[in-house]
């Protein structure tokens, strides 16, 4: 923790020095003056303990992290009102710096940036530069939290409800939770640290606030890395049945090919499409696979858990063997995929927020798309997909419910950035697909892992050095031979152990 005694002052500053290099002015400012003398217009970090799974992952990869809350307004109309901490910590660089800060913006929305710092510190990304985190406001350590504990357990729109009702009686005002409030939030961090140039990552839904940040301070990001990638006006759970539909007959075609696989599953899609069918008319109940409680599979439930398994690079090997173990009866592979199952440890709080993500998606989707957009994809579809699209529509109405005050996202795809930017994206990804993105961008390359679905950063080495590549000098193209170079995915066999 940083020293607060002006009594100390000469070795705090030292302090400073150490940990933060180019930041040095923006801390120490911030650690002197603290928060009595801040000016409204003024934001200011106050420097805080971390967590003391945070002072356990330092120990363990020999790392800096320094932690502090961002008071920000709840309602940007109100300034005066009530008032939103943001959580923030910072990994410190061990190289001399040569590089920017890194501010990572994670995906959900709802998700907690805080969540990964373990998985951030074992990729070493840190070495040349210092990674900014945030949780943003409603997620993670931020306070107040809209997470939605009971609904985490059980997913149903009667829990759902209980959740927003119970955030209301408590003054929260669930639409100052918007991207747009989020964005200026993201600007005051920025702000208060003083960093007169950064670079951003972007995961997921952090690719739209990295865009919009872009736009809003584009002297200050020096390079965005935009990573599954759908940009502001596309519309998620419009596009959700057709990318699934896209994503897994990759999958299928890709098995075919493989000699190996193919041999394994050599009717995969028939497969497929049976155990689909059998799902629809006999649902199976599997115990021990949800937190708490049964879950009850039928073919649309089937389909959305094989998304799910699309976009995490742990389970998407084991997707042919899936679908041929449930065609076949068999329900054994649901405890390896529950052993699979990717799990964030953020100590105390929870990695993911519902609350956030309705109020932050479903005002941007409920103005982006419609109930007919949706039914004219799904008309587009072979007819064992729609119902994902039915699924959406669901999803639509649980926004209804949530929050009738819409946020229209003033960004289309007809912008373009002055920022260098880098694309990163998976083969088989079934949330933000590529497609043309490096198009909107005045100098943007545009990479796809052939092994990965949503989100490629972590899981990749080769894709972590092409962006170190990139990072170092975004004037020309990255060095990514290793993705032209890479095998395609190795598929789980199922006499494998």
């Amino acid at each position: 923790m940083y020293m607060h005694q002006n009594s100390e002052e000469r070795m705090f500053t030292t302090n400073c020095k150490a940990v933060f290099g180019f930041m040095v002015v923006a801390i120490c400012v911030v650690l002197v003056l603290g928060t009595v003398h801040a000016q409204p217009d003024s934001p200011i970090i106050e420097w805080i303990d971390c967590p003391a799974t945070f002072i356990s992952f330092s120990r363990t990869h020999s790392a800096k992290i320094s932690c502090g809350q961002l008071r920000v307004p709840e309602d940007r109309t109100t300034p005066a009102g009530s008032l939103v901490r943001l959580f923030v910590a910072v990994i410190a660089a061990l190289e001399n710096r040569p590089l920017p800060p890194l501010l990572y913006l994670a995906g959900g929305p709802g998700d907690a940036a805080s969540s990964e710092i373990a998985s951030w510190l074992a990729a070493g990304l840190h070495q040349p530069q210092d990674i900014i985190f945030v949780d943003l406001r409603g997620s993670g350590r931020s306070e107040p939290s809209l997470n939605c504990p009971k609904y985490d357990e059980r997913f149903d729109s009667d829990r759902l409800i209980m959740c927003r009702d119970r955030l209301l009686s408590e003054g929260i005002n669930l639409a100052a939770y918007s991207s747009d409030a989020i964005t200026s939030d993201i600007v005051d961090l920025i702000t208060a640290m003083q960093l007169r140039s950064v670079n951003i990552y972007g995961y997921s839904y952090g690719t739209r606030l990295a865009w919009r940040v872009a736009e809003q301070l584009p002297e200050r990001i020096k390079v965005l890395v935009l990573d599954g990638a759908y940009l502001p006006g596309e519309s998620a759970i419009e596009a959700v049945a057709p990318n699934t539909q896209r994503s897994l007959q990759r999958v299928f075609a890709d098995c075919d090919a493989d000699p190996l696989c193919n041999s394994a599953y050599p009717r995969l899609q028939a497969e497929f499409e049976q155990a689909v069918a059998d799902l629809n008319a006999a649902p199976i109940e599997i115990d021990g696979f949800l937190p708490s409680a049964v879950l009850r599979l039928d073919g649309t439930g089937f389909l959305r858990l094989l998304r799910e398994m699309l976009a995490d690079s742990k389970r998407l090997p084991y997707i042919p063997a899936f679908i041929t173990a449930v065609a076949e009866g068999d329900h054994t592979m649901f405890a390896r995929l529950d052993e699979l199952r990717y799990e964030e440890d953020i100590g105390d709080g929870d990695a993911h927020s519902e609350g956030l993500y309705m109020s932050a998606l479903c005002a941007e989707e409920m103005a982006a798309t419609s109930l007919q957009k949706i039914r004219t994809a799904a008309d587009s579809l072979s007819s064992i997909y729609a119902p994902l699209a039915r699924s959406a529509l669901e999803l639509l109405d649980d926004c209804a419910v949530w929050n009738g005050k819409l946020v229209a996202d003033d960004l289309t795809l007809d912008s373009y950035l002055n920022v260098p930017t880098l694309f990163l994206s998976g083969r088989y990804d079934p949330i933000a697909p590529v497609h043309g993105l490096s198009a909107h961008s005045t100098q943007g390359w545009s990479y796809e892992d052939p092994q990965l679905g949503h989100g490629v950063l972590l899981s990749s080495k080769c894709a972590q050095n092409v962006m170190l590549a990139f990072l170092s000098d975004p004037a020309i193209e990255p060095r990514h031979d290793c993705l032209l170079d890479q095998e395609p995915l190795e598929f789980y066999l199922r006499q494998d152990n």
